[in-house]
């Protein structure tokens, strides 16, 4: 981890509610592709979840890196990585993260990309042995109030005070794709 003061800054301003029970969702501009960061309450204190991410000095973006650092300070870690699919504008940048603020949990769809985004799966793959398998999980579909998948079988996992359903991906839609060309995967993975 690198080393980061825990003094206020803008970042920590503007992102963090003003109190522990307010859940706070920010869009955050990485050129091509997604980055979504939430506040989640979760009794006195807060857990912070990244959706995606796209650290890419080509793209005109943020630098997400450097944002999260600042963000989360010496003290607090990104308590949750999601990524909805590994393309790289979805996924690039995730191991410098990791390497900034330390990643507590991996969600993931389970999807493999094909080679052109191979260099970026492999960052995801680096994040998920660094946590370990007991902090991955495996998003699936389902109706299921806080439900993942976790070694092959649903689990409840709650993060913070809210609930969540993950609508997509639906199991038959990985097992359906997972055979097809990459162009025709590449499509259906989004």
């Amino acid at each position: 981890m690198a080393n980061r003061e825990s003094a206020s800054n803008t970042a920590r301003e503007v992102i963090i509610p003003p109190d522990s029970q307010t859940f706070r969702t920010v869009f955050l501009y990485v050129g091509q592709g997604d980055a979504t960061l939430m506040v989640v309450p979760d009794g006195g204190s807060r857990r912070y979840v990244l959706i995606d991410s796209n650290v890419d000095e080509t793209t005109g973006g943020i630098d997400l890196t450097k944002l999260l650092g600042d963000l989360l300070g010496v003290e607090e870690i990104l308590n949750v990585f999601i990524n909805t699919h590994p393309h790289a504008d979805h996924l690039r940048g995730v191991k410098a993260i990791h390497e900034e603020v330390s990643v507590g949990e991996v969600w993931h769809s389970g999807h493999v990309p094909g080679k052109a985004h191979e260099d970026a799966y492999k960052e995801l793959k680096a994040v998920m042995k660094a946590v370990g398998p007991e902090n991955v999980y495996e998003l699936r579909g389902t109706r299921s109030v806080n439900t993942l998948d976790h070694a092959e079988k649903a689990v409840v996992h709650s993060i913070g005070d809210v609930s969540f359903n993950v609508l997509a991906p639906a199991q038959y839609v990985k097992d359906d794709i997972e055979g097809e060309k990459p162009e025709v995967r590449y499509q259906r993975i989004h």
